[in-house]
């Protein structure tokens, strides 16, 4: 970083995979209700552990996180939440099947993001799906 930058890392990628039925629970996928009470379930990969959790050194800075559905068009991301409402993380909305997290990276602090997701096929129909992120001294 330049002089007054603060540190970045490279940017990490994750995407998330979902279906419209339950897990045979060895797929590797993860249930969730949806607001109409159905059983989807749902799949993260990327990130540090390959499972969509990123994990890095607070010493590293800044962390940008590239959140992607990989899924069928129908799905769009709604909003992103966070469970301890931190001020580490911030959840930003880049299109309807894209989000970006930013970690500051200013203190050692781990969480999970939660990511709200609409299938727009079906009316008021919303799930949410969630990985871990965190920093560690």
């Amino acid at each position: 970083a330049r002089p007054g930058e603060a540190k970045m890392t490279e940017p990490y990628t994750i995407t998330l995979d979902i279906r419209n039925s339950a897990s045979n629970g060895s797929d590797g996928f993860t249930n969730t209700t949806t607001s109409d009470g159905q059983t989807y379930c749902y799949r993260w990969a990327g990130g540090t552990d390959g499972k969509g959790d990123v994990e890095e050194l607070r010493s590293a800075g800044v962390a940008q996180i590239n959140v992607s559905l990989i899924a069928d068009s129908r799905y769009h991301i709604v909003t992103g939440a966070f469970s301890a409402g931190d001020t580490q993380f911030t959840f930003t909305k880049t299109g309807d099947r894209t989000a970006t997290i930013t970690d500051a990276g200013t203190a050692a602090e781990q969480d999970y993001f939660n990511v709200q997701v609409s299938d727009t096929s079906r009316p008021n129909c919303t799930f949410w799906c969630d990985p871990r992120v965190g920093n560690r001294d």
